[in-house]
């Protein structure tokens, strides 16, 4: 089949394009610029793909769910494939997630059965896929990665219109308050007479058929990648006392006594290569991701680090505990695992090893992509 793959910034596109060329499809990758359904600007409006060709192509594959796209590729009968690796995605709460031609991959089984229980098809469960690295030479410490989500991030003040006086100054009290403890911003959740008054003069596109109620929204987008950020800080404070700690981290924050580091997103498998030089990796995923594989375990994973990360079903599901994965599920737990296991660095080293081991078999994209072909 012939495929067009559109590049709109995740580096997972790489591995995509050549699994489905070493499949034998015909594969063109282009660059364009999009702007994402976002409920708090419209420049999404601005997109545009009537200049692209799309009635020679079988099967237009991005990385995200264009609504403007899916709409094209339904007008050409052109099959649409689109994986979601990005959550919460509030394009997928757009009328055009029910055109037939639609093929959209998400990687949270409780997204996926929520659509499904609504009669909508066109939504498939598939996990997140990585590319095995090998280390070369001795592996040491302990290697942390962490997605901090901060208010800034979708612009929480300036979404917010029309509101009360006393609800300026409630969240210019919290914010000057936590902004003096962390560098970072991180909201707490709000009281009840807060949010409602923020519900009230929140400002939201006009879908038609919206299911992106305004309380879903503000759940989302408000609420959910921010609450558990705090304790995020509070772990990796307690990891300060290890030895040989790399913090990887995607914004700063003052955690002393922590080597930091940005992480490294702008080479392909640039994660999973500074797992390959650790014998531990601890994940802390955004909580957004309510039911499935963690992305940042599974680059863990591929580095061939044991991966000491939260419990989830679907990571139960695939993984043994303690055989190639250590996972936890309170505060306690995650301590005494972390103890255990930096006295016990053989145990640690063989579970890595399982671990990558497991992972290449099985979350490697071309068996992803032979999933998703296998739904035509």
């Amino acid at each position: 089949m012939k495929v067009l793959l559109i590049d709109t910034g995740d580096l997972e596109i790489v591995p995509i394009n050549r699994e489905l060329s070493n499949l034998g499809h015909d594969c063109n990758l282009i660059k364009k610029e999009y702007y994402p359904l976002d409920p708090f600007q419209d420049k999404w409006k601005q997109n545009d793909y009537d200049n692209l060709q799309l009635e020679e192509y079988d099967i237009v594959f991005t990385t995200t769910f264009l609504p403007g796209l899916a709409r094209r590729c339904a007008e050409t009968n052109t099959y649409y494939f689109s994986w979601v690796l990005h959550m919460p995605c509030v394009a997928l709460y757009s009328q055009e997630v029910v055109l037939p031609t639609n093929r959209i991959f998400c990687l949270d089984m409780d997204l996926v059965q929520l659509f499904r229980q609504g009669g909508i098809e066109t939504i498939f469960y598939l996990p997140y896929a990585v590319d095995v690295v090998e280390g070369n030479g001795e592996r040491d410490g302990i290697a942390i990665i962490t997605e901090l989500d901060i208010a800034d991030r979708h612009n929480v003040y300036r979404i917010l219109n029309g509101m009360k006086d006393a609800t300026k100054g409630y969240l210019d009290g919290a914010a000057a308050a936590q902004a003096a403890i962390y560098p970072d911003l991180i909201l707490q959740k709000l009281p009840g007479y807060i949010m409602e008054d923020i519900l009230n003069n929140m400002v939201t596109l006009d879908l038609p058929g919206n299911m992106a109620s305004r309380e879903w929204i503000a759940k989302e987008y408000l609420y959910a990648d921010m609450l558990t950020a705090r304790e995020r800080i509070f772990l990796c404070s307690e990891i300060s006392g290890y030895e040989h700690v790399t913090y990887y981290m995607n914004t700063k924050v003052s955690t002393e006594g922590v080597k930091q580091e940005q992480s490294p997103k702008s080479i392909q498998n640039g994660e999973a290569e500074a797992y390959s030089k650790a014998i531990m990796g601890i994940s802390m995923p955004k909580r957004s991701y309510h039911n499935c594989i963690f992305k940042e375990t599974l680059k863990i994973m591929a580095g061939g680090a044991m991966a000491l990360s939260p419990y989830s079903l679907e990571l139960a599901e695939f993984f043994t505990q303690e055989q190639n994965i250590v996972m936890f599920t309170t505060d306690k737990k995650f301590k005494d695992l972390l103890e255990y296991y930096d006295q016990h660095s053989d145990e640690a080293l063989e579970i890595g090893r399982k671990g990558q081991e497991y992972v290449k078999q099985t979350f490697n994209y071309q068996s992803r992509m032979i999933d998703m072909l296998s739904t035509i």
